[in-house]
C-alpha cells in the first residue's frame, strides 16, 4: 500500500512538472515546434520528390566538383547510381528519365559536351528503365555493379569501334568508373534504398 502511495505521489509530481514546463513555453517556441513538425510532415509526404531532387543535386555537385578529372577520362560520377536507384524505387519510366537527365547534367556541369552523348544518354536511360526488372534476382549491390560493367563494356565498344574513340581513354574511364561504382553500390546503395522505399 505504501508503494502505491509513493507511485501516486511520483505521478502527480511528474505531471505537475510537465504542465509547469508546458506553461513556460513561449509563443516563439510553439511556432518553431509547429514549423518543424510541418516540415517533417511535408518531407514524408513528398519523400519521392525529395530523393529525386537530392539525386539531381548530387549529380550537379559531383559533376561540378570533379570537372577537372573529366578531361583525363576519370569516371567519378553518380549517373549510374541515379539511374539504378530511381528505376528500382520509382519504376522504369522515372529510372529512364533520371538516367538520361543525370547524364545531360553531367555533360553540362562538367562543361564537356560530347559527340558520344548519342550513345551514353540512351544507354543510361536503358539502365534506369531495366533496373527494376533485375532487382529481385540480383539485389541492389549486384544490380549496380553488373549494370556498371555492362554499360562500360557496351558504350566503350560502340565508341571505340564506330565513333573513333580512343582505347586508352575508354579503358581509363571504364576502370575508374567500375571501381567507383563498386564502392558506391556496396556501401551507399543498400542504405539509400532502405531510406528511399
Amino acid at each position: 500500500m505504501e508503494g502505491e502511495n509513493l507511485e501516486g505521489k511520483d505521478l502527480r509530481y511528474l505531471s505537475a512538472r510537465v504542465f509547469h514546463r508546458l506553461g513556460s513555453i513561449t509563443a516563439k517556441q510553439y511556432t518553431v515546434a509547429a514549423v518543424a513538425i510541418t516540415l517533417i510532415m511535408i518531407l514524408f509526404a513528398f519523400k519521392r520528390y525529395l530523393f529525386i531532387v537530392a539525386l539531381l543535386g548530387m549529380n550537379i555537385a559531383i559533376s561540378t566538383f570533379f570537372r577537372g578529372l573529366k578531361r583525363y577520362n576519370i569516371g567519378i560520377e553518380i549517373v549510374m547510381f541515379s539511374a539504378v536507384m530511381s528505376g528500382v524505387v520509382y519504376g522504369p519510366v522515372t529510372g529512364a528519365v533520371m538516367g538520361a537527365l543525370s547524364m545531360v547534367i553531367d555533360y553540362v556541369f562538367a562543361t564537356r559536351l560530347s559527340f558520344f552523348s548519342i550513345v551514353t544518354i540512351p544507354s543510361y536511360a536503358a539502365v534506369g528503365y531495366f533496373s527494376p526488372l533485375l532487382l529481385e534476382p540480383l539485389g541492389i549491390t549486384k544490380l549496380g555493379i553488373i549494370a556498371t560493367v555492362a554499360y562500360v563494356a557496351f558504350t566503350s565498344l560502340l565508341i571505340i569501334c564506330f565513333m573513333g574513340g580512343h582505347l586508352s581513354k575508354s579503358i581509363r574511364f571504364g576502370i575508374t568508373n567500375i571501381v567507383f561504382n563498386i564502392i558506391v553500390f556496396r556501401t551507399a546503395a543498400p542504405l539509400v534504398l532502405g531510406i528511399m522505399q
